[in-house]
């Protein structure tokens, strides 16, 4: 699950290095995966996955914020 959290870094740098970006279909389906991860956090309220998961989605947000 962390490569799921941390997918953004490389391609954040990228995108703020190069101007290139990654496809916005692949930023979404990992913010929905994300989020689905997060739903499941939050009912079986775990701290650890909570946490790691808003780290995620605000990683993701950035990126998309990029590529838009």
């Amino acid at each position: 699950m962390g490569l799921l959290q941390f997918n953004s870094i490389p391609a954040i740098i990228s995108a703020v290095e190069n101007g290139t970006s990654t496809p916005i279909a692949t930023v979404v389906l990992t913010l929905a995966g994300l989020s689905c991860y997060m739903l499941r956090a939050v009912i079986d309220r775990s701290k650890l996955y909570i946490t790691s998961n808003i780290i995620g989605i605000t990683g993701n947000g950035i990126l998309l914020a990029c590529i838009l």
